[in-house]
């Protein structure tokens, strides 16, 4: 789990830091170990489904379907990920609300290359034998 640092970042950062996922925050979060595994095959299949879906339906003109796959993902992300993803994924789902698919759209496509990286991460840090529990990869 050392692998996983914290990194703080804000919105005033333009660069992602090297790494998305932050076990150590999700432990102090959830609280303990159990808790944590319990919610991770939640967050793959959330970002292996949901961040394609919410593409399609950004695209279809749905922003309103689409947020009901964000508002999850959104949840997430404080648990999951550093300050850097949590501020570009709030900023999504938040305008999802109210804006039009068009106005969303390329906010929300800015975001996905963060969501692949975290997938590739939350994939990696998922150990071998939670295979039984896990979504099958898309």
């Amino acid at each position: 789990m050392s692998q996983y640092a914290p990194i703080m970042a804000t919105k005033k950062s333009s660069t992602p830091p090297d790494y998305l996922l932050d076990m150590k925050r999700a432990l102090e979060f959830v609280g303990d170990e159990e808790g944590v595994h319990a919610m991770m095959p939640m967050l793959l299949d959330s970002l292996r489904n949901d961040v394609p879906s919410i593409l399609n339906l950004l695209k279809a003109g749905d922003a309103k379907a689409a947020n009901k796959l964000l508002h999850p993902l959104k949840g997430f992300v404080p648990v999951f990920c550093v300050d850097y993803v949590v501020d570009r994924v709030t900023e999504v789902e938040v305008l999802s609300k109210t804006a039009a698919a068009t106005e969303v759209l390329p906010r929300y496509v800015a975001v996905m290359p963060l969501l692949e990286r975290l997938r590739v991460e939350v994939e990696a840090a998922v150990p071998p034998d939670w295979s039984n529990t896990l979504p099958p990869a898309a």
